[in-house]
C-alpha cells in the first residue's frame, strides 16, 4: 500500500467515524472480500438498529460446517449495498424483518440467517455418525494418554479444554474424550504413549454438532445421553471427538512404541500381531 492509499483508507476512515450513527448502533467494518447483497431488511423497529439495511455476505470468508459462527463473522446489516455505509450488530430481533432474494432463500446464507432446516441437519448428523468407528450398535472409541491406567477404566475428571466445541465453553460437567474416528488430528496427543480402546453404544451419544434438538448438557444427560460427539474445532476434517460423561471400561490396550501387541484391561497380552499366522 502507498501512502497516498494509506491516506485515502485513513480519511475514508474519518469520514466514517463522522457519518457514525449512535442512535443506529452502527460500526465499521473491514471486507475481506467484496459484499454481496443477498437481501434487505424493512422498516425494522429494532433498538439500536431501526430502519433500512442491506442483507450482505463478504464473499472473502469461506463458508465452513461451523455455519453459526459463520453467521457472525460473514452476514452483515449495511446502509449501503456496497458495504461502505454503517454496520450494525446481529440483534436476534433484526431477523424478523429480513427478506431474502429469491436466488438464496434456501441457500447456506439462508440457514446461516435462519438456521437449518431439520431434514438439512439430519443429513448431517447421518454424516457424523458415518465418521465414527462401530462393531454392530456400538461405536469403537480411543482415547490417547501419555499415563499407563491399571485400574481398567477410563474415568472423566476433564472441563472443556480449547479443543471442545465451542458449545461446551462456560459448561464445567466433567467428561473425558475419546477419538471416534480414525486419524483425528489431536496435535497435543500426537505422541501419546498408550492407547487405549472402549465400546459405548451407539444410541446412547447424542450430536451435539448438529444439535437437532437445541440442548444443553443438562438436557443432553436427562434425555438418556452419556455421551456426545462433534468435530474437533467444528471441522470436519478433523476427525470425530466423542466426549462421554460416565466411565468407560477399557476394552484393549495398545502402547505406541510397540503398537502390534494388544493387552486386555489388566495389561494381560491376549494378541501379538507379529506372531499371527
Amino acid at each position: 500500500m502507498t501512502k497516498e492509499d494509506l491516506k485515502e483508507a485513513t480519511l475514508k476512515k474519518f469520514n466514517f467515524l463522522n457519518e457514525y450513527n449512535v442512535s443506529k448502533g452502527g460500526q465499521l467494518n473491514e471486507w475481506r472480500g467484496t459484499p454481496l447483497v443477498i437481501g434487505h431488511v424493512k422498516n425494522s423497529n429494532v433498538q439500536y438498529a431501526t430502519g433500512d439495511y442491506y442483507v450482505l455476505v463478504d464473499v472473502g470468508i469461506p463458508q465452513t460446517d461451523n455455519i453459526e459462527d459463520y453467521y457472525y463473522d460473514a452476514i452483515h446489516f449495511n446502509t449501503e449495498k456496497d458495504g461502505s455505509g454503517i454496520n450494525v450488530g446481529h440483534y436476534p430481533a433484526l431477523k424478523n424483518f429480513i427478506t431474502l432474494l429469491p436466488e438464496y432463500e434456501n441457500s447456506y446464507y439462508a440457514h446461516a440467517i435462519f438456521g437449518e432446516p431439520e431434514d438439512v441437519k439430519q443429513v448431517k448428523s447421518d454424516e457424523l455418525f458415518a465418521t465414527i468407528q462401530k462393531d454392530g450398535d456400538m461405536a469403537i472409541l480411543t482415547h490417547n494418554s501419555g499415563n499407563r491406567i491399571t485400574n481398567g477404566v477410563i474415568k472423566i475428571g476433564m472441563t472443556p479444554n480449547p479443543y471442545s466445541k465451542s458449545d461446551f465453553m462456560g459448561d464445567s460437567t466433567p467428561r473425558s474424550y475419546f477419538w471416534g474416528s480414525r486419524g483425528g488430528k489431536d496435535i497435543s496427543n500426537a505422541h501419546a504413549t498408550y492407547i487405549y480402546t472402549c465400546e459405548l453404544p451407539l444410541d446412547k451419544i447424542y450430536d451435539i454438532q448438529n444439535n437437532i434438538n437445541n440442548w444443553s448438557t443438562k438436557q443432553v444427560l436427562s434425555n438418556g445421553y452419556t455421551a456426545v460427539a462433534y468435530y474437533m474445532n467444528n471441522i470436519k476434517g478433523n476427525g470425530t471427538v466423542v466426549a462421554s460423561y460416565k466411565d468407560i471400561p477399557i476394552t484393549t490396550i495398545q502402547v505406541a512404541m510397540d503398537s502390534s501387541k494388544i493387552y486386555d484391561a489388566n495389561w494381560n497380552l491376549i494378541r501379538d500381531e507379529l506372531k499371527r499366522d
